[in-house]
């Protein structure tokens, strides 16, 4: 069986249509959800990128997962199929995910944006930033994917990790919701939020709603563009396909503004799919550190992580799901629920 793995960067889930949503954010994974699997409780363990991928990537909570400068320190799931035969490959487009903090491990193909800390590195993402066109192009992320996938000796597993949501919520040229505001509007608008929320008016968080909610619209475009393109090469026939995000994000509840500390039901709730796999609409509370178990079970590898299978039967047993605030690592994770 095959495997690919697609997370989104800030998604959270009151967004998705699925889950009850008013505006038509999420029209084709709204459709995914129809026919597969869908958790409307997901959960991420931790506010920020860098502790929340890790722990995806090793099943394990960001305490074990990364070090305290951030380097994955567990197995990966590419590093586990790798081992097993799998042709691997990433596509990425975020800066964190770099060769010096080890998310190259495992993958025989490593496609990233910001492969590798540098100066120029860093000079690129700074210029980015200024000129309002910093994160790589969806579309572009999934022209990469599909060709590894067209080329990939089965079986594969693949990672695409997409930013289309991300702030300054600017991404899309079409205005599907909202009046609109340009890109440089929305970056400074974005910014006070985050650093003076206390002086965010109401028709400026209205318009930040507006724009994520564009930014949502835009990353379901590009799972269509995806899925289409998968269709095309026939390669999901005997392929298992899971869709998450890292975290939400906080849009002006309790003062709070993009992820930071703050482990709220905004940034700590997300969405997950599961197609290829059945199709269920599943209550019971998961965590996305239970997605690496699914996959070892899927794919017949043993894994020894803190996640279990995300459908596991034995309903009864308690079971921690846990988060940690961003940039408190070693510490107690918080326990959110126990189930």
């Amino acid at each position: 069986m095959n495997v690919l793995l697609v997370t989104v960067d800030s998604l959270r889930a009151d967004r998705v249509g699925y889950n009850g949503y008013s505006r038509n954010t999420t029209p084709f994974l709204d459709s995914l959800a129809d026919d597969g699997v869908f958790f409307r409780r997901a959960y991420s363990p931790s506010s920020h990128t860098r502790e929340a991928v890790p722990s995806i990537l090793t099943g394990t909570y960001p305490s074990s997962a990364v070090t305290r400068r951030y380097r994955i320190r567990q197995p990966t799931v590419a590093r586990l199929l790798s081992a097993e035969g799998y042709e691997t490959g990433a596509f990425l487009s975020a800066p964190f995910f770099t060769t010096g903090k080890g998310y190259d491990d495992g993958f025989d193909r490593f496609d990233s944006a910001y492969s590798r800390y540098s100066a120029g590195m860093f000079a690129q993402y700074g210029w980015e930033i200024l000129t309002n066109s910093h994160y790589r192009d969806g579309f572009d992320v999934n022209g990469s994917l599909v060709s590894f996938v067209r080329d990939a000796e089965e079986p594969f597993f693949a990672w695409g990790h997409y930013m289309d949501v991300h702030a300054p919520y600017n991404r899309s040229d079409e205005q599907w919701f909202g009046e609109g505001m340009d890109g440089r509007e929305t970056q400074m608008a974005f910014r006070k939020a985050k650093y003076l929320p206390s002086r965010v008016s109401p028709d400026e968080r209205r318009a930040l709603a507006d724009e994520y909610d564009n930014g949502v619209r835009l990353f379901d475009e590009v799972m269509r563009d995806l899925f289409d393109r998968l269709n095309e090469a026939g390669a999901l026939d005997d392929t298992i396909v899971f869709v998450t995000s890292d975290h939400g994000e906080a849009l002006g509840e309790n003062g709070e503004f993009a992820h930071r500390q703050a482990l709220s039901p905004e940034v700590l709730r997300v969405p997950l799919w599961v197609y290829g796999d059945g199709d269920e609409n599943v209550r019971k509370p998961v965590s996305t550190v239970d997605i690496l178990p699914t996959i070892a079970e899927k794919t017949g590898v043993s894994v020894d992580c803190d996640g279990v299978r995300l459908r596991k039967n034995d309903d009864d047993a308690l079971r921690e799901i846990r988060a940690s605030r961003y940039g408190y690592l070693g510490r107690q994770e918080k326990e959110l629920l126990r189930i």
